[in-house]
């Protein structure tokens, strides 16, 4: 990963509040920049935010002035063995975590949660987890049993990201089809990835992953993928959102050789 390629592919959806200024090399290779150093001389179209996600299709990303923040004084991360929904709700409703990722395999059920800020804060929102959770039947397990690198060697991932309020039932779900090594949930974002290590079956799992996305009017995503794949007919993004004639134009009238990035993006849709 690097900040261009995180910004790039929008890996990432809370990076785009924190970007206030871009240095792009368009498609003639002339020097373009928007945004600014600091918030205040911020003005204009926000020209930085259209290149957020766009794969690199409208400009080479040479330069990216973001805000900062203050070093958190304290963090504190806490471990939930096989969460129910009653408590995924209630967590998210009474504390506010700064990360929260339910990762699930064959071996692991487990909902990491992080606070950050003053200590005090971040102790009172341990206790309050802690509390909830013994109140709902869920048992806080050591760091040790919790998920280390779940994503490792991954040969193909996708996402499926709907409303927050489906997460648990949409988690649950996706691991009861027993197509896959590894399934992560983001609740807060409403984001649900899916993760092969190997490609023996991942035409049968993508296959259902898109119809079980379909059917439950959820947006659907290839994040990773052979090659074979990515250059097949096998929908990468599904549905296809209603601004694609827009960004159509869009890159036509930025990069109308389709100098950037070919064959990739807009160009693959």
């Amino acid at each position: 990963a690097t900040i261009g390629g995180i910004l790039a592919t929008a890996a990432d959806s809370a990076v785009r509040d924190w970007v206030i200024g871009m240095t792009v090399i368009d498609a003639l290779g002339r020097i373009v920049k928007g945004g600014g150093k600091v918030v205040k001389n911020v003005t204009g179209y926000d020209i930085p935010k259209m290149h957020l996600g766009a794969l690199g299709t409208l400009g080479i990303l040479a330069e990216v002035t973001f805000k900062v923040a203050p070093i958190p004084e304290a963090q504190y991360s806490l471990y939930f063995g096989s969460p129910n929904a009653t408590f995924l709700r209630l967590l998210h409703q009474q504390t506010q975590p700064s990360t929260s990722v339910l990762t699930q395999t064959s071996e692991t059920n487990v909902l990491t949660v992080t606070y950050t800020g003053l200590r005090e804060v971040v102790a009172d929102e341990g206790e309050k987890a802690i509390k909830i959770a013994r109140e709902n039947g869920v048992v806080q397990v050591e760091a040790a049993s919790s998920p280390t690198d779940s994503t490792a060697d991954v040969a193909l991932a996708a996402r499926i990201t709907g409303l927050p309020d489906s997460v648990p039932v949409r988690h649950e779900s996706l691991w009861k089809m027993g197509l896959w090594e590894t399934v992560e949930t983001l609740p807060m974002a409403g984001a649900t990835t899916v993760f092969f290590r190997n490609t023996g079956n991942f035409s049968e799992g993508m296959n259902a992953l898109l119809r079980w996305a379909e059917a439950n009017q959820a947006t659907f995503a290839v994040l990773n993928a052979p090659f074979s794949l990515r250059q097949g007919d096998f929908p990468l993004w599904r549905p296809l959102p209603p601004s694609l004639p827009l960004m159509r134009r869009l890159k036509q009238a930025l990069d109308p050789k389709a100098t950037l990035n070919p064959g990739r993006f807009i160009d693959r849709i």
